[in-house]
């Protein structure tokens, strides 16, 4: 498995924004969205390479980890290791994903699944398995929406009356205006989703590895 970073943070965003958490974030990534904010881990072949059961053994685990990228279903066997290796210690799990591969045979083992839906500013819309709106309750989709083409994107993307599973998120893309940050929060309200804004961004700005 090739690994691009590990170390301890607070969830920038989704549902469990605010909670401490282990981010390991693997190295490879099949898309390239125009606002990627880990560029750094796109190079598939650069990164350290570990063994995941060893990862998990050598290192101590707050109650979640959470596994990001670059893009983890590239390295899918290696992850689903370390899922099981996770939770053998106790270890509650989150995977964000892009969201252009399905999910896998896996997939209901993991306690938390972020999946994106990329919007036309993404510059890779078309590329998302739509799949991963069937997920469950406890999963999240997330759109990062950078002007009205996007939310008009996610209403003819989302079903009309969606409010079951999984939870949509709607996150506008870094830096925010004002303007945009209320236009999304409307956009919330009115279609009855939620607003998902990057935590760690508000916190420490541009830093990596936070």
């Amino acid at each position: 498995m090739r690994v691009n970073d590990l170390y301890p943070a607070i969830s920038g965003e989704g549902v469990h924004a605010g909670v401490p958490v282990a981010i390991i974030r693997l190295q490879g990534c099949n898309l390239s969205c125009k606002y990627c904010d880990t560029k750094e881990a796109w190079n598939g072949s650069t990164g350290k390479e570990v063994d995941p059961i060893e990862l998990v053994e050598k290192n101590v685990w707050p109650r979640w980890a959470l596994i990001t990228g670059g893009e983890p279903l590239m390295q899918a066997e290696d992850v689903c290791k370390m899922v099981d290796a996770l939770q053998q210690k106790g270890v509650l799990v989150e995977i964000e994903t892009n969201g252009s591969f399905s999910p896998p045979d896996w997939w209901k083992r993991v306690d938390c699944w972020s999946a994106d839906v990329k919007c036309p500013s993404s510059g890779m819309a078309g590329r998302s398995a739509k799949d991963w709106l069937g997920t469950r309750e406890q999963d999240q989709v997330k759109f990062v929406v950078a002007d009205e083409e996007d939310l008009s994107f996610v209403l003819r993307t989302v079903p009309y009356g969606f409010r079951a599973t999984p939870t949509i998120l709607i996150s506008p893309t870094y830096p925010w205006s004002q303007e945009w940050l209320q236009r999304c929060a409307a956009f919330c309200m009115n279609q009855g989703f939620r607003l998902s804004l990057q935590l760690h961004k508000i916190i420490y700005g541009e830093r990596r590895g936070v």
